[in-house]
């Protein structure tokens, strides 16, 4: 509970804010020439009016840290005379302990990296000023873990582990074996328990402690690292330690630098292949985009004031990263397969349902290029306008298989083995076969052989007919528009008369669906022989 004197200036709708840390008791100064919260490390917990003298802290419900120290000061916030905030100068600081009797958590780290028999070392302190009068011994320590870094899903992993006041005996250390410590972090806490009347009673519980989580990202020559951890003691204004694995591949690490950091936000670190580190030797190395590299981190932290000085070393997972390379495939080059319109006629019958595009490539692996190219993505665009990925090969060669027409325009790249993409290979396009060709001679007899003036053959890829007939003296027998399937004379005139045995004459204007705007429309004029 933190408790203040009223405050002084009379300033209509102010607020206090009340700012925490947790830390070491350093004391804030307040220097009076600055407002505001000027300070590093401090979060906003609560808002209140200017006439309170009082704010409880709860943390939101979920309790205080036991046995932390916590930093508080306070702000006035409110309008100047020209409508904006404003804020005043800092209070003094105070610093509280929440003392508890329970153990220290102190090390949560992990020994060894495994999906299924990784390790975790577990370890704590002795009660602090415990009163053995009044709880009395035997004692016994109780392991618990739960999953995650804020996890809160505890369960005992250990039986009771009989527990010494004095140094004497190393029962403040837990082994947690046979993890997955590749895919997440542990979060630890253990119970004391004293004894009343021959049975063990639970006397506190210290504030839990996670392991470090290392993540890995790849960049361009370069892995970016940043780790984090959820601990009751501070990891902040300390100097952390990175590892790397020299050689690669020999199980061996060595330090490469020492991170300072400030809060959470800077834990971090980009390896660009430099070994600052140099007390333990020099190992520079050129980070290849065709090689691994493993990495762990340790954190270093303390507990504040009025808490044992302890260095609180902990180790992170190993994590394993293949750096991105900056170096594209280069653009391979396209072809796609020529359209025989004349086997159309000899091959396909007049019900067209299946059409079939076949792009042919070869890889470029000449020059600067990546060469490792892993597959080729397909870009298809109907009118050669907005492209569209259709698919992803190994091969030197794709059928698009389409359904409407043959038409069609494509590109394509090559990936490499490290995701990079080329660029656009030329752009091919494929047509249509267009085909509506007339006979010269048709018998419309009835006996259901050659008894209409149609295309011949298969007309393909025609949309829309428009045809007259006119007899030797220019009379018009016949005219039609639309469809090609609707297209036919059967031999009469306007008024459904039998036209006489005779040569006519036609005019035809079709319209195909093809790219190509110079055979997008045809005229045909010619003569047809009715014959009886």
């Amino acid at each position: 509970l933190l408790t203040w004197n009223s405050y002084a200036c009379a300033l209509p709708n102010a607020k206090i804010i009340i700012f925490r840390k947790q830390a070491a008791c350093n004391p804030v100064v307040n220097k009076i020439c600055q407002t505001g919260m000027i300070l590093t490390g401090f979060t906003e917990i609560g808002r209140i009016d200017v006439t309170k003298t009082s704010f409880e802290d709860t943390n939101g419900g979920a309790g205080l840290m036991k046995n932390a120290n916590y930093t508080y000061v306070l702000v006035v916030i409110f309008t100047n005379s020209k409508g904006s905030d404003d804020y005043s100068p800092m209070s003094e600081s105070v610093c509280v302990l929440i003392p508890s009797a329970a153990p220290l958590m102190t090390n949560v780290s992990v020994v060894k990296t495994d999906a299924k028999i990784g390790e975790m070392l577990v370890k704590w302190t002795r009660p602090l000023k415990l009163d053995t009068a009044f709880y009395p011994g035997p004692y016994q320590y109780v392991v618990q873990r739960a999953d995650g870094q804020s996890g809160s899903n505890f369960t005992p992993i250990s039986s009771g582990i009989p527990a010494q006041i004095s140094p004497a005996k190393l029962d403040t250390v837990y082994a947690d074996k046979n993890l997955n410590t590749v895919a997440g972090a542990y979060r630890y806490k253990v119970d004391f328990y004293y004894s009343q009347n021959n049975q063990f009673k639970l006397l506190d519980s210290p504030s839990p402690a996670s392991s470090v989580f290392l993540l890995g990202q790849a960049a361009v020559k370069s892995v970016k690292l940043a780790w984090s951890a959820n601990v009751p003691w501070s990891n902040d204004f300390q100097v952390h330690r990175v590892y790397r694995e020299t050689p690669r591949g020999s199980g061996k690490f060595n330090q490469i630098t020492e991170v300072s950091v400030a809060g959470p936000n800077t834990y971090t670190f980009t390896d660009q292949g430099i070994d600052y580190y140099t007390q333990d030797g020099k190992f520079d190395m050129v980070i290849s985009p065709d090689s691994t590299y493993c990495y762990y981190v340790e954190t270093v932290g303390t507990y504040g004031e009025g808490l044992p000085r302890i260095g609180l070393i902990n180790a992170s997972q190993i994590v394993c990263v293949k750096p991105q390379s900056d170096v594209n495939p280069c653009a391979p080059k396209l072809s796609l397969a020529a359209l025989n319109c004349e086997s159309l006629d000899a091959s396909l019958n007049c019900q067209f349902t299946s059409f079939t595009n076949t792009l042919i490539w070869t890889p470029t692996l000449t020059g600067s290029c990546d060469q490792s190219i892993a597959s080729y993505r397909i870009y298809y665009s109907k009118d050669g306008t907005t492209f569209g990925k259709i698919g992803e090969v190994s091969d030197l060669k794709y059928l698009h298989q389409k359904t409407d027409s043959f038409i069609g325009c494509y590109y394509i790249t090559a990936t490499s083995q490290l995701g990079k993409e080329s660029a656009k290979s030329e752009i091919v396009c494929q047509d249509n076969c267009p085909s509506f060709n007339l006979p010269n001679l048709f018998s419309p007899n009835g006996d259901g052989k050659n008894d209409v003036f149609q295309a011949m053959r298969c007309p393909r890829f025609v949309t829309q007919v428009t045809c007259k007939i006119v007899d030797r003296n220019g009379q018009l027998v016949y005219q039609y528009s639309g469809d090609v399937n609707g297209f036919g004379w059967n031999g009469r005139d306007l008024n459904g008369n039998v036209m006489a045995a005779s040569t006519y004459f036609y005019t035809c204007d079709v319209t195909f669906d093809v790219k190509n705007e110079a055979l997008k429309s045809k005229q045909l004029k010619g003569w047809v022989e009715l014959v009886n």
